[in-house]
Order: C-alpha cells, then structure tokens, then sequence
C-alpha cells in the first residue's frame, strides 16, 4: 500500500497535521494503537479560548469556563487572581478527538484506529492490527506519537530535552468549590520541580494532578494530595505519564517529521500542548505535502519546517523554559518571599487581567505600559539575583522568520 503522507499518532495534534495534509491535496493515512477514542489520559483538558479555532473544532467539548486561579505558596499563602472575561477552557478530550476524527475523515483522511506502527526501514513502515501485519510505503511520515516517540527512534532522531514526570486522578465528590476557577499548588513536598493542579471538570468532578521532576515517581504525592485536598472522594480514573517541557533539538529528518509531544513543542511552564501544537501541525503538514506533491527537496523541506515552528512558537518555550529553570533552583523559603512580595492588589489585577497561558513572554511589554508597577516588580529581582539563579534569556529556540502565529 503507498500513500503521500503517513501520520503515526491519532491524537489531536496528529488528526489536526493529517486533515490539513489531506486538504492540501495529499493522500493520507491516519493510525493509532487505540481502538477508541475514550481512552484516559494525563490530559488536563484546561486550554485558551484560542486553541479551539487553532484546532479548528466547534466548542462542543467544553465543560466549564475558567475566569480565576488560586495559587497556594509552600507555605499556604495563597494569592487569588481573577479577570471578568473567561481566561481558559476545560475541555473533554475524548470528545474533542471524536470531532477532530470526524472531520479528518471529511477532508479525506483514512484513519485506522486499532493499529499500530511497529517498525520501519526502508521497505516502508510496518502496520499491525487485529487483521494482521501490512507494510506502507509512504513518501513522508508525521511522528504525532507522543513524547517517548518510537517514530523519532526508527529515524534517528533525538527525543525532546526534558520531561516531568505526571500523574493524575478524576474524582467525584460534593465539596462545594466555584467552577470557574483553578487551583495550583506549589512546594518541593507537594509537586517537586513542578507544581500540582486542581480543575473542574463535569459536574461534581475533579481533576486532581501533578508533575514530578524525574526520576521521582509522582504516585505517592498524588495519594497524599488526593487525601488532603479531597478525603473521601469517589476515585474515577487514574493516567499518568510522561511530559515535555523542552523541545527536541531536531524535529525533522529527511521525510520524517515530528509533531505535537514527539517534537516536544509543549509549554515549558505548564506542559500544555494543544496551542502550540495545533500550530505545529499545520506547519508540518505544509511541509510534508511540499515533500509529497512538489519537488522540494526532503532536505529543504526539513530545514523549512524547523525555522518555521521555531518562529512561530519558540520565542515563547525559549521564555518559558528560562523561567522554569529560574524556578526550579528556588527553594520553598524563596518562592514564600516571592509569593509574599506578590500579594499586593494592583499586581495581582494586572497579572489576572494580563496574564495569558500561551503568551506568557508578552508580559514584559504589558508591564512596560504601567509605570506604576515598576517598582513593585523591580523589589521582586533581588530575591532572585542575589542567589544567582536568574537564567538568560535562552535565544536558540527562535527561528530566523518573523514571527506570525503568537
């Protein structure tokens, strides 16, 4: 069997890169080793309200709009910010990829769940499923597989930088919490080298979670945060696994490309993926159809797809990711002095109104425009500088195009 463009992964990000591959014009194979969609994952569902149009999906998978976030010091200070627009969404994944499948299958994708790709050479890469073992030969493959990609390994190329480690539990209880706000916890007792999270979900539901920095398995902090935050609750579900929270150094090869968790286009602060990886997708599907349908050299192709992505999306990992190695060397006495020196009324709103969860670089440039605030975050440097752990600006993961999508 031959195809243009093979996309190993039916997750969001892989049903996104296949759609718009196969509107390009190309033909495409879809697989994934799920044989359902409904399958639990470490997934926290809490996006912007922008990654649904990224995705290009309707909002029927929302459940609840979130308008606050309640951040817990170590010490249990907590500071409440809250805006008067919704600031994120929380989404069913499972009715997302549902909707996302559907519409992949629309533009003409072939989508295969139940099979799986387990090796590659240069006969093709090898499908097994329940009706036996079939070799495809495709001119591009799409790596959409997730951050322990076997893609990335049959092609040499290298897994992303770093990971945390996460787990998470859905459960149901009566306590009675707005629904329209977040929780996240800090403290080197509760999510070492990461922080834990508290959303709603469906009514009456909870998903309770948290990210370790490895090789410390995050199990048992999440029995104990479980049985502080929510005793007696009715436990539903339980997933964890691993997250990106730096990209891999290359993310093409010839005519394999990675995407979404496999390239480690995630969030360095928060790990959420979808945004960026909706945007990702797109470009790689660009990409691969160059490859595919024209006579762009695989080589070109490749080298395109990095600066592209890296353009679109790096200016923000390469901030987050300075600031979460800022952090990560902060004890819990310093992060207590800088949740003390945040709580202050003026600053708070400015975050609350200003603070987006996909644009976090941007606030420099929002502060500038408050004088007022100047002074107030200027007493906040030397609580880092002095026990210099301020990180630079990393630059190397911008692309040389302008910058277009964030």
């Amino acid at each position: 069997m031959h195809v243009d463009i093979l996309v190993v992964g039916g997750g969001p990000i892989g049903a996104v890169a296949a759609r718009s591959a196969a509107e390009a014009g190309a033909s495409v194979l879809l697989v994934d080793r799920r044989t359902d969609l409904t399958t639990s994952s470490c997934c926290t569902g809490l996006i912007s309200p922008r990654t649904l149009p990224a995705l290009g999906v309707s909002s029927d998978c929302v459940l609840q709009e979130i308008r606050a976030v309640r951040v817990h010091a170590p010490d249990g200070r907590c500071l409440d910010l809250a805006a008067d627009r919704t600031k994120a969404l929380v989404i069913d994944r499972s009715v997302l990829e549902r909707e996302l499948h559907r519409r992949a299958r629309t533009a003409g994708v072939r989508v295969r769940l139940g099979t799986d790709a387990v090796s590659a050479s240069n006969g093709g890469v090898v499908l097994e499923s329940g009706s036996g073992s079939e070799t495809v030969d495709a001119t591009v493959v799409i790596g959409a597989d997730g951050p322990c990609s076997r893609v990335a390994e049959w092609f040499g190329l290298p897994p992303p930088e770093q990971l945390v480690r996460a787990a998470q539990a859905v459960v149901e209880t009566d306590r009675d919490v707005p629904t329209d706000r977040v929780e996240i916890l800090f403290g080197r007792d509760v999510a070492p080298g990461f922080f834990a999270w508290v959303v709603p979900a469906e009514r009456r539901r909870w998903r309770i979670g948290l990210g370790v920095s490895p090789p410390r398995d995050p199990s048992e902090l999440l029995d104990r945060l479980l049985a502080r935050r929510f005793p007696g609750a009715l436990l539903l579900s339980r997933a964890g696994g691993p997250i990106p929270v730096s990209p891999c150094p290359r993310t093409a090869a010839g005519s394999t490309f990675l995407v979404g968790d496999a390239a480690g286009q995630a969030k360095p602060l928060s790990g959420g993926g979808l945004y960026f990886g909706a945007i990702c997708a797109r470009i790689a599907a660009r990409a691969a159809t160059e490859t595919a349908l024209s006579e762009t050299p695989p080589r070109q192709a490749s080298a395109d797809y990095e600066s592209r992505w890296r353009s679109a999306v790096g200016r923000e990992l390469a901030f987050g990711r300075s600031i979460r190695r800022t952090f990560g060397a902060v004890s819990d006495r310093d992060l207590n002095a800088l949740f003390a020196a945040c709580d202050d009324p003026d600053l708070l709103f400015f975050l609350a109104e200003h603070g987006d969860i996909d644009r976090f670089h941007r606030l420099p440039d929002e502060l500038a425009g408050h004088p007022s605030l100047w002074g107030k975050v200027l007493r906040l440097l030397p609580l880092l500088a002095s026990r210099e752990i301020l990180d630079p600006f990393d630059p190397s993961l911008i692309g040389s195009r302008s910058r277009t999508d964030l």
